[in-house]
């Protein structure tokens, strides 16, 4: 996305080069995983990367889970979010939104979830997410069985 330097209200230096962006969201999400936005790859390669979540909810007034999918939805990347019973179900794109964002998105509204069990499971989830992320950033730049290394 072009952003004008003048308009701009959120911004960070990543080696000694300043960059704006658009919103808190596209900037924190940058500070995650810089490399995703910095290195070489070709456009081609910029796909969508879709995750589904269902996160269970312990605490939480139905107010409360009102408001969380509202602020969930109007998170960059999110494609749905709805709410059953004790239950948040969220469609997003992994390339624009964390689940570690929309869980603050969530929890500031007020919604707690569920520990235990399902607090592993978000554990492996977020771990699993960096780890995608951060192989999608170095998509190409590395060799494998299928792609010798290139003459420098």
């Amino acid at each position: 996305m072009d952003v004008l330097v003048a308009n701009s209200r959120f911004s960070t230096v990543h080696h000694t080069l300043t960059f704006h962006f658009c919103s808190a969201q596209c900037r924190d999400r940058f500070l995650e995983i810089p490399a995703l936005y910095t290195g070489a790859q070709r456009t081609a390669n910029i796909l969508p990367i879709p995750k589904r979540r269902n996160l269970r909810i312990a605490t939480g007034s139905p107010d409360a889970l009102d408001d969380a999918c509202r602020r969930i939805q109007t998170l960059m990347g999110v494609t749905s979010v709805s709410a059953k019973g004790r239950r948040l179900r969220v469609d997003y794109d992994l390339r624009q939104v964390s689940l570690h964002q929309i869980e603050a998105e969530a929890q500031g509204a007020g919604i707690t979830f569920s520990g235990g069990l399902h607090a592993l499971q978000r554990s492996l989830w977020r771990f699993f997410e960096h780890n995608e992320l951060e192989n999608a950033a170095h998509a190409g730049t590395r060799t494998c069985c299928s792609r010798p290394p290139t003459p420098h």
